[in-house]
């Protein structure tokens, strides 16, 4: 699950809001941006950007959870686990923000059993 951010001025990041952002305007996004097909069902938009962590679940009868979700952090992000784009077909995605670096995304991991 990737969860993705917009920059609104040079240090405030907030949920994606411009009109081309439709599908990363649910904060929790699949690999390709658009909406994770897993969010809980019958959540608003609105909703669905507030949580902090992702808003999703499976089918419980075929998978447990054997752990919370948290931030994957790799070599190629920041500490918080961001990577940092122009856009989100960006093909260069940096561990530190420049000034022409409108998005922020991070990966969130769960293990089921």
């Amino acid at each position: 699950v990737i969860a993705v951010q917009r920059r609104w001025q040079p240090k405030v990041w907030c949920v994606p809001f411009l009109p081309t952002d439709w599908e990363i305007s649910w904060r929790w996004v699949d690999s390709r941006g658009h909406r994770h097909p897993n969010l809980r069902r019958g959540l608003s938009r609105e909703t669905c950007a507030a949580n902090v962590v992702p808003p999703c679940e499976l089918d419980t009868r075929r998978f447990e959870p054997s752990s919370e979700w948290s931030v994957q952090v790799h070599g190629g992000s920041d500490v918080d686990g961001w990577v940092y784009g122009a856009t989100w077909s960006s093909p260069n995605w940096g561990h530190k923000a420049t000034m022409t670096d409108y998005l922020r995304k991070r990966k969130w991991v769960r293990a089921f059993k």
